[in-house]
């Protein structure tokens, strides 16, 4: 199957191709393995606008897409402000998924061990390099800065309440 996609994809690229939502994210996951990242969040993107439902399943792959395509997107050239672009959508995707563990949370102590689990994923992830590593928030602009650290923050809070000793 995957064969025949690769080989489905420069129809896809072109817009030859009539796609629904779960396709799209096929072929976005599909190019992310073969490191397409600027191509991978535009199908993210437009699959996840076209179905509300896929937005809690792909919605960190899709943001980790973006991040990567900003930061290293061989496959195409970005100018400063697609660049920043694709930051922003990545930011508000990860603020959506870090608001639906925070909620995760509610009336549920169990959930507590993913949630921390993940936060602390959030925290390592290579992919994610690009909005949390210090060398790399240097090459951001001063107004994308503020709205990075205040993630990482958040992060870091939502992380020390699932394993405080009063969380348990």
């Amino acid at each position: 199957m995957m064969i025949e996609m690769e080989r489905q994809l420069p129809e896809v690229l072109a817009g030859k191709l009539s796609l629904n939502p779960a396709q799209r994210v096929d072929f976005a996951q599909l190019a992310a393995l073969t490191k397409r990242w600027t191509v991978s969040a535009q199908l993210y993107a437009q699959a996840l606008v076209a179905d509300d439902k896929l937005q809690v399943a792909h919605r960190y792959n899709a943001a980790c897409s973006a991040v990567l395509a900003a930061g290293q997107g061989v496959d195409a050239a970005l100018s400063d402000q697609q660049r920043r672009a694709l930051r922003r959508r990545a930011l508000t995707w990860l603020r959506a998924d870090l608001a639906a563990w925070d909620g995760a949370l509610s009336g549920r102590p169990p959930a507590a061990a993913s949630v921390g689990q993940q936060m602390r994923h959030w925290q390592t992830d290579p992919d994610l390099a690009g909005l949390r590593d210090a060398e790399a928030l240097k090459s951001l602009s001063a107004e994308e800065r503020p709205a990075c650290a205040k993630l990482w923050a958040d992060v870091e809070t939502l992380l020390k309440s699932v394993t405080s000793p009063s969380a348990k």
